[in-house]
């Protein structure tokens, strides 16, 4: 899919705002999750549709009965999403609603799963009880049941023969099945789902035309479809913009950090001035092109300041906070993601307590061959650095007895914590493979990330580090 195809966002823009949300009460209710006896769900959604930051929404421990409730506040309808061991499973809720849903059977994840890196979830609907016909959820699911087997038989048609005749008949085959919807969540989303078929469709890029450029009245931030078709759109829009008629323009307003001029550039190309919908393309190119490296990071970073300065919509604003926030996330000289586990005797153990010495973080498990072969090259940097530097070893254990007992067969002093198949914090350290290590100074800042394993000489760095510290009194990082 090429950026250049932007024109047709006409298709999904018309008709894509009738109505405003407010705020309300959801609730969600269920009965039926005996399996799940003892266990803490977390739902969740999307902060925004650009970084998918996640927001939990609700903590639930089910009851011993299987039962369980909770409630929060939603300002409009969104995807909500619970990890119950292999699964991810999700509904959409809309605000002042009551939800009875029904869990999957329950299927734990095993540690073989939780060291996988190319572990994906089963996703799967949450089935929502006595829902009635007209409910979003069916909606959509029915929907997607006719979308997707065609989206892919569409795809393959485009890339062979460039273009699907049967398009159109499909299009209007599925308004005729939805005419009688009336849920304008839905109606957005079915347009943008229409959408995007178009887009796959087109040759080349398509001019705005001037009857397009009422783009409504907002951008959909919280709608999967809408801001799924906007990605597709937009992917590596800075790119497509290099390459054309803007190249010199862009690299100056990139140079210079000239926010006006970059919004210049996008109202220019797209013949468009809805602000918010072109503060969002200019937000995607910077973060596409952070990932990409087309651009010097400290530009990108301070042109995004400057969108975090701005007092215009407070969705633009947040979201360019949470770019910020994962373009700085376990960069040297941030603070660590603090912690709280259960060390081998049960003892509650946090990141902050640790605070007086460099802390050696590594996530490691005794399932992992490269992870046991560390463990005595730590041995020694323990003898050796004891009372500078304190070993922790985030275990991913599925059975804490067999590793208690496991680190005392082997004389192991460091510190060892429990993480078990629902911790998340291996998650937050952006751990994909195991082991993985991080150096901390003495005031729970990230000196290393990540830094280099004993076995890749990481106690030379160290070394370069305490001397630097002691002759200096700063950091070499």
């Amino acid at each position: 899919m090429r950026v250049m195809e932007i024109g047709v966002l006409s298709l999904f823009i018309t008709g894509l705002f009738p109505g405003t949300s407010m705020a309300g009460k959801v609730v969600i209710v269920c009965d039926s999750a005996a399996s799940y006896a003892g266990t803490t769900l977390n739902f969740l959604t999307w902060h925004d549709l650009i970084t998918y930051r996640e927001d939990t929404l609700l903590t639930v421990k089910v009851k011993e009965d299987g039962t369980f409730e909770g409630s929060f506040t939603l300002d409009e309808t969104a995807k909500i999403f619970v990890r119950p061991g292999i699964y991810e499973a999700w509904f959409y809720a809309e605000p002042g609603k009551t939800y009875k849903i029904m869990l999957p059977p329950r299927k734990d994840k095993t540690m073989k799963d939780v060291l996988n890196p190319y572990f994906r979830p089963v996703t799967l609907q949450l089935g929502v009880i006595q829902a009635g016909e007209k409910n979003l959820n069916r909606q959509i699911a029915a929907l997607e049941k006719i979308y997707s087997p065609y989206f892919y038989r569409h795809a393959r048609k485009v890339f062979v023969d460039k273009r699907d005749t049967t398009l159109n008949r499909f299009i209007q085959s599925v308004r005729d099945t939805f005419a009688d919807v009336d849920n304008p969540f839905f109606i957005d989303y079915l347009n943008a789902r229409m959408a995007m078929l178009t887009v796959m469709n087109l040759p080349e890029r398509a001019t705005v035309l001037d009857e397009y450029r009422d783009f409504g009245e907002r951008v959909l931030f919280h709608n999967p479809a809408y801001m799924e078709l906007f990605n597709q759109i937009f992917n590596r829009y800075f790119n497509y913009l290099l390459h054309h008629k803007y190249k010199n323009r862009l690299i100056a307003a990139l140079e210079t950090t000239g926010y006006d001029s970059l919004i210049g550039i996008i109202k220019s190309d797209l013949a468009l001035d809805y602000e918010d919908f072109v503060d969002m393309v200019a937000l995607k190119g910077i973060y596409d092109a952070w990932y990409h490296n087309t651009f010097s990071h400290d530009k990108l970073m301070v042109l995004l300041e400057r969108f975090i300065a701005l007092d215009g919509n407070p969705e633009i604003k947040q979201m360019a906070m949470d770019i910020k926030r994962k373009f700085t996330w376990l960069q040297a000289g941030t603070r660590a993601p603090d912690f709280i586990l259960p060390d081998l005797e049960g003892q509650k153990i946090s990141l902050t307590g640790m605070q007086g010495k460099y802390v050696y973080l590594n996530f490691s498990s005794r399932l992992s061959y490269s992870s046991l072969r560390e463990f005595p090259l730590l041995v020694k940097l323990q003898e050796r650095y004891g009372n500078q530097l304190q070993i922790v070893t985030v275990a991913l254990e599925d059975h804490p007895e067999i590793l208690k007992s496991f680190v005392r067969e082997k004389g192991y002093g460091w510190t060892f914590l429990i993480c078990g198949d629902t911790c998340n914090l291996p998650g937050k350290y952006n751990v994909r493979v195991y082991p993985t290590y991080y150096l901390i100074d003495p005031e729970g800042k990230l000196v290393l990330s990540p830094a280099p394993a004993p076995t890749e000489d990481f106690e030379s760095r160290f070394r370069r580090l305490l001397k630097k510290v002691r002759t200096e009194g700063v950091s070499i990082f």
